[in-house]
């Protein structure tokens, strides 16, 4: 069996396994994702998907983060939500942030610059969220993972691209739990 498709294989069983325990608000769901992410940077790099790469650095140090919040901060045992006013902040820093860094990988062989800096920029402010434990953080990511995917299949990364998709229902399952949980 080919080295590739071996750890392909294993960043995406880690990405589900990190996803399906982040919706039941495991701490364990962060070892898996900071493996999955380690596994990752290794084909973005391959694939001129810098941002995605910077983007999976990111997930790996989010992850020690929320690893240790989510295991010692009382705050983070409860779900909070976000005024409208702070949605369209995010949207809005995530947009000039994406503007910025797509320009900025436009001057080298990037793939897709501009597409990749708006899914990586977008995902580092949801993986704030989700390590904050808001629940908006779900929202951003159905958005994030469903261009993901595209992006990912236009790269030919087909499992990663069929995790996104995954992600995608998983978001959209995370949000109506954690959204349940909060005013139970």
């Amino acid at each position: 069996m080919d080295l590739n498709l071996i750890l392909e294989s294993l960043a995406t069983l880690f990405g589900v396994l990190y996803i399906l325990l982040a919706v039941y608000e495991r701490r364990m769901a962060w070892l898996f994702g900071i493996a999955s992410s380690g596994i990752a940077i290794y084909f973005f790099l391959g694939a001129n998907l810098y941002s995605e790469s910077l983007l999976y650095v990111y997930y790996v140090l989010a992850g020690l983060y929320a690893w240790i919040y989510w295991g010692k901060n009382p705050e983070s045992r409860s779900i909070k939500m976000m005024r409208k006013s702070e949605v369209l902040a995010y949207i809005l820093l995530g947009v000039v942030l994406s503007s910025a860094l797509g320009f900025a990988f436009s001057k080298t062989d990037a793939a897709y610059p501009y597409f990749d800096a708006a899914t990586s920029m977008f995902s580092f402010i949801a993986t704030w969220l989700t390590a904050r434990k808001i629940l908006e953080n779900w929202l951003f990511w159905i958005v994030i993972d469903l261009a993901s995917a595209a992006l990912y299949a236009m790269k030919d990364l087909y499992l990663l691209s069929a995790l996104m998709l995954v992600y995608t229902a998983v978001a959209i399952f995370g949000y109506l739990k954690w959204k349940r949980s909060q005013f139970a």
